[in-house]
């Protein structure tokens, strides 16, 4: 059985303009926009359930 080999998910956003002032910068944001639509997906309501989940699956999403 032959598995899907796409674009790993942060290919998609890595074109896309960022409107953000400089120095306030700390992440790339294609990086942020991927930890959005997984915690999204993982049915996190708010800011507050983002962060958690971006902390708590930190080494997964370096990966």
């Amino acid at each position: 059985m032959e598995t899907y080999q796409g674009a790993p998910l942060a290919e998609y956003f890595k074109d896309r303009e960022d409107p953000r002032i400089d120095r306030k910068k700390r992440y790339p944001l294609d990086e942020l926009i991927v930890i959005m639509v997984l915690a999204f997906l993982s049915g996190a309501e708010g800011w507050e359930a983002i962060d958690d989940l971006a902390k708590c699956r930190e080494p997964w999403l370096k990966k």
